[in-house]
């Protein structure tokens, strides 16, 4: 009988705790432990959480173990025979099949009540982005959208939308047989969602007001550089092309007022604080976008006015080049070295500088007709300074031929004479005196006294190339040189 009453009271004990875990569908919920959640370390927390829950429920069948260990059967204690006792209330307990089947509905509803709060944390890790994302990665996505209001005012509704939402979940909750307490993790959901929607709302005003400053800022510098008036056509040509560009981008800037404005709008429809340095641009920015407008206008008279201004001073410029380069001509052939005295050296030094100069005037001229081309006025070739080109490339190369047969004369006249190479003499002497026969024919009328003179000096020296032949004759004896000698009257 006792075994009886310990296993009945056994059976009743479990049976207590089986009815008060199992829930039927139409029964009300009457939890029988407390349970709260949070969100610590970026995931859902849970204190006590299942795995306490599952022991401390299973710890009562250990109980009833424990206890029944307490109890020795009676034959045991009178120590009869083996044959006449009966096994321990635990071992009767463990083998009892009603038990065994009470403990498997404990550990089912165990089970399932694992399988409900595991539903219950992924409802809660439907919002786990608002904790799993940093600033930086909100950021940047945010950044990565095209930033406009629509966008804005949706990322804002979102958030209040959800802030919405989390408020109206109960703050207790029967999760099965367990009484949730969500007050701690509706809290910490509600300050990652005012988080969020707070950096939402700054990231909103830094690109609004960045936006409406570079405005401002671009007016402000592209006016200071309009009413600088250009000083060289270069520099007035850059400011042509610079006010085109500024023509072109009218429209586009225009076209971003709408989408910036819309920006504001959606910081005054939600109480955004707005500095009054902000709130003054915004409300004057039409004003301050007629006055950039007319700014524009007023370059664009000034620029036309500082073109014609150019062009006027360019065509001045080259009337009087054409003057000067008349005047350097006559100059030219006033003090051109045609004396058969002077110096080649001198006369090449002075012709260089001349040289120089026409290279000089070579490239104001060049740069005259390119910024005429401008204003598409053709600027002649000037054939003055043409014809001043070639008369120094003329006289230069009779200098350079003179220089080359004084060179050679006075190294002949103070050489060796036995070492003189009679042939490259010849051919030398020849070659320059047909150049010299053919520049007298052609500038005869000029009547340069170098080229006459040079060219009749030529022509003896090549009269006498004979005689330096004979002398350099091997079969001249001493009394030869003696009649020379008599005949020059010299020692």
């Amino acid at each position: 009988m006792l075994a009886t009453a310990f296993l009945t009271s056994a059976r009743n004990s479990l049976t207590m705790v089986s009815s008060a875990l199992h829930r039927e569908a139409d029964m009300a919920a009457a939890p029988i432990l407390v349970m709260e959640s949070d969100i610590k370390n970026r995931q859902v927390i849970l204190n006590p959480d299942m795995d306490a829950i599952a022991n401390l429920l299973s710890s009562n069948i250990d109980r009833v173990h424990n206890i029944l260990e307490q109890f020795p059967r009676i034959a045991n204690k009178m120590k009869l025979p083996k044959e006449q006792q009966s096994h321990p209330f635990p071992k009767v307990f463990r083998d009892d099949s009603e038990c065994r089947g009470i403990i498997r509905n404990i550990e089912a509803e165990i089970k399932h009540e694992r399988e409900e709060i595991d539903g219950y944390v992924s409802f809660w890790n439907s919002h786990r982005a608002l904790w799993e994302t940093s600033e930086s990665e909100f950021t940047k996505r945010v950044k990565s959208t095209p930033m406009t209001a629509d966008i804005f005012e949706a990322s804002i509704e979102y958030y209040s939308t959800m802030a919405d939402d989390i408020s109206f979940v109960d703050a207790i909750s029967h999760v099965y047989f367990i009484l949730m307490n969500q007050n701690y993790i509706k809290n910490t959901i509600l300050d990652w969602i005012e988080k969020w929607q707070a950096l939402n709302i700054k990231i909103l005003v830094n690109h609004s007001f960045s936006l409406i400053r570079s405005i401002y800022r671009y007016m402000r510098r592209n006016e200071r550089k309009l009413i600088l008036v250009p000083r060289t056509l270069k520099e007035s040509l850059a400011s042509k092309e610079f006010f085109e560009q500024l023509i072109e981008d009218v429209p586009i800037r225009q076209a971003t007022f709408p989408p910036m404005l819309e920006l504001f709008g959606v910081l005054d429809k939600y109480q955004v604080d707005i500095l009054d340095e902000i709130r003054q641009k915004v409300l004057g920015l039409n004003n301050a976008w007629q006055h950039y407008l007319k700014k524009l206008a007023e370059a664009d008279e000034m620029l036309d006015n500082n073109r014609e201004e150019f062009k006027k001073i360019l065509l001045q410029q080259a009337e009087k080049f054409k003057i000067i380069l008349k005047e350097f001509l006559d100059d030219f052939y006033l003090k051109l070295p045609t004396s058969a005295n002077i110096n080649p050296k001198i006369a090449l030094k002075f012709l260089k500088i001349i040289a120089l100069k026409v290279e000089d005037c070579f490239k104001f001229e060049e740069s005259l007709m390119r910024d005429l081309s401008v204003f598409n006025v053709n600027q002649p070739e000037s054939v003055d300074l043409r014809k001043l080109e070639a008369e120094v490339k003329i006289v230069q190369n009779i200098w350079d031929l003179i220089l080359d047969w004084q060179t050679s004369w006075e190294g002949w006249k103070k050489g060796n004479f036995w070492k003189i190479n009679i042939n490259e003499m010849e051919d030398f002497a020849l070659s320059l005196y047909k150049e010299f026969s053919i520049l007298s024919k052609k500038f005869y009328d000029r009547h340069w006294e170098m080229l006459e003179v040079t060219t009749k000096n030529l022509d003896s020296f090549r009269r006498t190339l004979p005689l330096i032949t004979a002398l350099k004759n091997t079969c001249m004896r001493e009394r030869h040189w003696n009649r020379v000698r008599d005949v020059l009257q010299v020692e």
